[in-house]
């Protein structure tokens, strides 16, 4: 009750939607929705949303002081939120600013925790009835607000997104961004079926977004409207962008597709192994090394190989991190170097197919060794360094010399059954000093001498790491073979019968 009236929401509501309805259906300024919001226990049925536009509505954010406005209300009302300084800079724009302040110090602001709400003291400065009843409803919904604490607010609706809506956006455009500049950064190198795919998928994600925000507004067309044209000139513009987007993203799409299957021309490969040596002791200068890191007491080493026949040389089976592929992306596959296929079974299938090439290749070369070179031979010598006290204790007991050059003939027999080599036509010579541990793992290796050939010294170092573990020796000989020297030669070597203090030596041939 208000001056003895009586008056429901529903009657204040209505009012207000009446008005604005019929004093701005042609507004001049589209874009203003009407909203009022009446949150209240049993009430939630009076809220009132619609889309209408309106010249202006006051607007007001929480703790908003009014410091400005508009003396003719015949064309508009003013809102004004913000800070002190946002309100003074707004007053900037009026010419007859002593007229505002006195129009305005009439007003009396209403707060709700919603928003403020604004009301009039004096109504006689209002001479229509249109603008005497906005304010004569919002005083009667002021008293109604303090009486039964409830939360009203006129709210600006649909000129400016909701905050969280503003974030999202952003954040996709952010991704989209950082993911152009990654791909190209990472996967074009110059390359015109890279770039052309990346392109492709950009399209695409673009035409996403397009649609994504700007279907919904599509999609609210209304008959009579008077934005409706320039809706469905760009309603025309957004469809013919995404169909032309997809056609031409699918026909670069389909002619790269068989770009998968073409070898990297750049590779970054995973090379596993309890340790690794120097660069030049892993695969004879063909790779360098990006990086480190330990897993599970693993050392990983992270290399590039130059070319990609070059990277076939010394390493039977390693991971590779392709940079190749049909959409642009990092993939992980197994590679089986000796045979030059992509194989994802590379440790097992891969080194099946890895035996039965060198099983083919030591029949030819072995035709071909009898046909130039009938008496030629390749060797490999084990010595295994003993201390003073090892070496004396070897000599006094035949028993246990005759034990260590048992296992001593056993360990070469086991590094010898993948030890192969098809040019024997020049004598080369390579040592590699070895640490193994008690469980036969390999702890480090050293090379001692090189044999001036690459593939020789990678192919002794890809025999040593295939003949881990190495076999165990018997209780009476722990810590003899602690420390090993191994000599692959590819031709015969005699045995040594003038070893050096404290060293046995063992030699193995093999005739080609």
């Amino acid at each position: 009750h208000v001056d003895g009236e009586s008056f429901s929401y529903r009657y204040v509501l209505e009012r207000l939607w009446w008005w604005s309805v019929n004093r701005f259906r042609k507004g001049r300024e589209p874009g203003y929705y009407l909203e009022i919001m009446v949150d209240c226990p049993g009430l939630a049925d009076l809220c009132i949303r619609r889309r209408q536009r309106l010249d202006a509505l006051w607007i007001f954010k929480e703790g908003a002081t009014l410091k400005s406005g508009n003396d003719d209300f015949d064309s508009q009302f003013i809102a004004v939120s913000g800070s002190k300084k946002e309100i003074e800079s707004y007053l900037a724009l009026f010419e007859n600013r002593q007229a505002i302040k006195r129009l305005f110090a009439e007003f009396d602001l209403i707060y709700c925790s919603n928003g403020v709400l604004c009301a009039v003291k004096d109504l006689r400065m209002f001479d229509t009835p249109a603008q005497g009843l906005i304010v004569s409803a919002a005083a009667q919904l002021q008293v109604l607000c303090r009486n039964m604490s409830t939360k009203v607010g006129i709210m600006e609706s649909g000129c400016k997104p909701p905050l969280i809506r503003s974030w999202i956006k952003g954040l996709v455009l952010l991704a989209l961004l950082s993911w152009s500049c990654f791909s190209i950064y990472h996967y074009t190198t110059l390359d015109i079926k890279r770039l052309s795919t990346v392109g492709a998928l950009a399209g695409l994600v673009l035409s996403a977004i397009f649609v994504g925000i700007f279907s919904p507004w599509i999609l609210r067309m209304k008959a009579g409207d008077e934005t409706s044209a320039r809706q469905g000139i760009l309603a025309t513009f957004l469809a013919s962008f995404v169909i032309l987007s997809c056609f031409c993203s699918a026909i670069i799409l389909t002619l790269n597709c068989k770009y998968d299957d073409t070898p990297p021309r750049i590779v970054t490969a995973l090379v596993l192994g309890r340790e690794v040596g120097p660069l030049d002791d892993i695969l004879g200068y063909q790779l360098f090394v990006k990086s480190w890191r330990n897993e599970g007491g693993v050392e990983r080493m992270r290399v590039d190989a130059l070319d990609w026949a070059d990277a076939r040389e010394g390493v039977d089976c390693v991971t590779l991190l392709l940079r190749d592929g049909r959409f642009g992306f990092p993939w992980i596959k197994s590679f089986n170097l000796a045979s030059g296929t992509l194989d994802p079974m590379c440790a097992a299938q891969g080194n099946a197919a890895l035996k039965q090439e060198k099983s083919s290749a030591d029949l030819e070369s072995e035709e071909k060794s009898e046909t130039l070179e009938p008496e030629a031979t390749y060797a490999m010598s084990a010595a295994v360094h003993l201390s003073d006290e090892q070496g004396l204790a070897l000599e006094a007991d035949p028993a246990l010399k005759e034990l260590f050059e048992a296992h001593s003939n056993r360990l070469i027999e086991h590094i010898m059954s993948s030890w192969s080599w098809d040019d024997v036509s020049v004598d080369l010579h390579a040592s590699f000093q070895l640490s193994i541990l008690k469980n036969g793992q390999l702890k480090k290796y050293k090379t001692v001498q090189r044999s001036g050939n690459a593939k020789f010294d990678s192919r002794a170092l890809s025999v040593i790491k295939k003949s881990v573990p190495f076999p165990l020796p018997p209780k009476e000989l722990a810590g003899y073979f602690d420390e090993l020297r191994l000599d692959f030669h590819s031709r015969v070597v005699e045995e040594n019968e003038d070893s050096e203090e404290g060293e046995v030596e063992a030699v193995k041939k093999r005739g080609k």
